[in-house]
């Protein structure tokens, strides 16, 4: 019957979601899954506290090889993960098609960041993360504070003038929200490679999602939750769930992978998700955002525009006008690889197209066949589609 279908799918989408259900009570700044996931796969892990201009203290993790040494002579890298994940993101595939491991192999200096609100990123100077002042931010504070924080720290360890960019998803949003608001740090960087940029939202493609949206403000009025946090108890629950049932050999394998492909998009030809990646993909995502966050990028899907928070009534105090600012993106100069999953039901490739047309230096637009939001990082020919192309543009500059 229709009715039980749709209760199905409903379910699916919950669990899911209940990535984001993840107690406060876990402290991120000492038990670091990430240095184990690091270590596991045969790489020397390290981590450090980043503190930001607005004093959030936030982990970066550093990857290095145990086959070669780091080359001084090749600038470091820098990661920076999307929404709902940390940097663990670029690393379940494992050491043979994670791209921090197959670069660090090659001797680069790999860097990974941590957004505030992620597992890694809890801390702050005077704030807990269970009040919602500590909540009050958007991708715009991530961009504008967070990742300078992390460029500047890694070229005060390193020495180096410049890094390398690799952003997916929020990761390529938080980029143009710096080089749009402090175009100083066009100077700082060599290039960016964009998986997936969530940038341009107007035809935002998925339908569950998009009634979601529809209905956030009244959630939030309902709730009075500022940040999407709920009991430890449910996410260990639903871990334990997802370690069970996802597993490579499980019956209702299907499921778990169904979940996925109804939120980030369908693969025509069975599954791209890597088999490895199932069992401990909620173990490793972040399970908190801030409500902000999400209500930044639903602006931008129903004004059609990459513009600063909306305040409503109060933008004419903060912004000087009564409409919040597009950001400039003619300030970023640097240039720029884009990668487009032909099957993204998160980011249309109509709107990255768009931005490809927005940004001046854009050297590289690839759209990936059977791909969707997810793929850059947990399918399994990232490697062959997208890795490849980045590793031989980040090499010629040797």
């Amino acid at each position: 019957m229709i009715w039980i279908k749709s209760v199905k799918i409903v379910l699916i989408f919950t669990i899911f979601l209940c990535k984001i259900c993840y107690g406060s009570s876990r402290d991120s700044q000492t038990r670091d899954a990430i240095e184990d996931l690091i270590t596991s796969a045969g790489f020397n892990a390290e981590s450090y506290i980043v503190e930001t201009e607005d004093n959030y203290l936030l982990k970066i993790h550093r990857i290095r090889s145990k086959i070669r040494s780091v080359d001084k002579n090749l600038a470091p890298i820098f990661f920076m993960h999307g929404l709902f994940a940390t940097a663990a993101d670029y690393l379940m595939t494992g050491p043979t098609n994670g791209l921090p491991y197959l670069f660090a192999n090659m001797g680069y200096d790999c860097w990974l960041g941590n957004s505030r609100g992620s597992d890694y990123g809890l801390g702050h100077r005077t704030m807990n993360s269970n009040t919602k002042d500590f909540w009050n931010f958007s991708f715009h504070e991530i961009g504008h504070l967070d990742v300078p924080a992390f460029i500047d720290f890694v070229l005060n360890a390193t020495g180096a003038e410049k890094v390398f960019y690799i952003g997916h998803s929020q990761g390529c949003t938080s980029l143009m929200v710096l080089l749009s608001t402090r175009p100083n740090y066009n100077q700082k960087i060599i290039e960016a490679h964009l998986m997936a940029p969530a940038v341009f939202m107007a035809n935002f493609p998925n339908p569950l999602i998009r009634f979601f949206a529809s209905e956030f403000d009244a959630f939030i009025d309902r709730t009075k939750n500022y940040d999407l946090i709920s009991n430890s108890q449910i996410m260990n629950i639903v871990e334990r769930m997802n370690s069970i049932f996802c597993q490579t050999n499980s019956p209702i394998m299907g499921m778990c992978t169904n979940a996925i492909q109804m939120i980030c998009g369908r693969n025509d030809n069975g599954t791209e998700t890597d088999s490895r990646v199932l069992p401990i993909l909620i173990k490793y995502l972040a399970h908190a955002v801030s409500t902000k966050q999400i209500n930044h990028y639903i602006q931008m899907y129903q004004s059609g525009k990459f513009q600063q928070y909306n305040y409503g009534m109060k933008n004419k105090a903060i912004y000087g006008q009564s409409y919040p600012p597009e950001y400039e993106l003619k300030n970023v100069k640097i240039p720029i690889s884009i990668y487009a999953g032909k099957n993204d039901m998160l980011v249309a490739e109509k709107d990255i197209d768009h931005l490809r047309e927005v940004l001046q230096n854009v050297k590289r637009y690839k759209v990936i066949k059977n791909f969707n939001h997810c793929d850059f990082n947990y399918g399994t020919h990232a490697k062959n589609f997208v890795f490849n192309y980045i590793i031989k543009s980040i090499n010629q500059y040797k």
